[in-house]
């Protein structure tokens, strides 16, 4: 149970009210920790509507299953600009609210309960070390979502695709030769087609190849 309200604040009128403090009708806008971290200036003000203050408390893992959906969006801060939004279809999103380049930005880390608090904590930390180093995590983020997009259109059948289509079919290179290069493509396609070209490796190439050889088709395979 709280503590009682010091005695040097009992002519000002608080009252208890789902574990925060109201006074005058107005809830506080702050977790409310033991009244006696209420600051003891708005005894002074009594008659001046001030709302008493307390600072946020850092969550707990045990908490956050008990924040419940209403009709509006709202955030339950942790600490070091982490925050926990809670949707109105139920839905708990982790944020890092950061500074960067006199920009504020909010950085997203995933959703409870797959990031749990304690994950949620490592990452911010991991992206405050890449803000002090001078990195926008934001942005980084979205540029390997462009450069990833890129890759995607970058397979290796796109490319030999439009390899053959500028090189044989654009330059009027004979039919057959068209033919034997869209040929050798098919062997190479079911295994290594979809794949972006930069990625990959000689030894599945060799794979491929030797599969070629093995199937009595030496001259193909070279």
């Amino acid at each position: 149970a709280p503590a009682p309200l010091p005695k040097s604040s009992q002519n000002v009128e608080f009252l208890r009210v789902s574990g925060c403090f109201a006074r005058d009708g107005n809830l506080a806008l702050f977790q409310i920790v033991p009244p006696d971290c209420i600051n003891l200036g708005a005894q002074l003000g009594a008659q001046r509507q001030e709302k008493a203050w307390c600072p946020q408390m850092p969550l707990k893992a045990a908490e956050i299953r008990g924040f419940q959906p209403i009709d509006t969006l709202y955030r339950k801060s942790d600490d070091k600009g982490l925050y926990l939004e809670i949707r109105p279809n139920g839905s708990k999103h982790w944020f890092l609210k950061y500074r960067i380049h006199g920009s504020e930005k909010r950085l997203s880390l995933g959703t409870w309960p797959e990031v749990s608090l304690a994950d949620a904590r490592e990452r911010r930390d991991d992206a405050r070390k890449k803000i002090r180093e001078g990195d926008d995590p934001l942005h980084s983020r979205k540029m390997e979502k462009i450069r990833g997009r890129l890759s995607a259109g970058n397979s290796f059948q796109s490319v030999a695709e439009d390899l053959i289509a500028v090189r044989f079919v654009a330059s009027k290179k004979a039919e057959a030769t068209i033919e034997k290069a869209r040929w050798y493509l098919s062997h190479l396609t079911p295994a290594i087609g979809p794949r972006p070209i930069d990625a990959i490796e000689p030894a599945e190439l060799l794979v491929v190849l030797k599969k070629i050889e093995k199937a009595g088709k030496r001259e193909t395979a070279v």
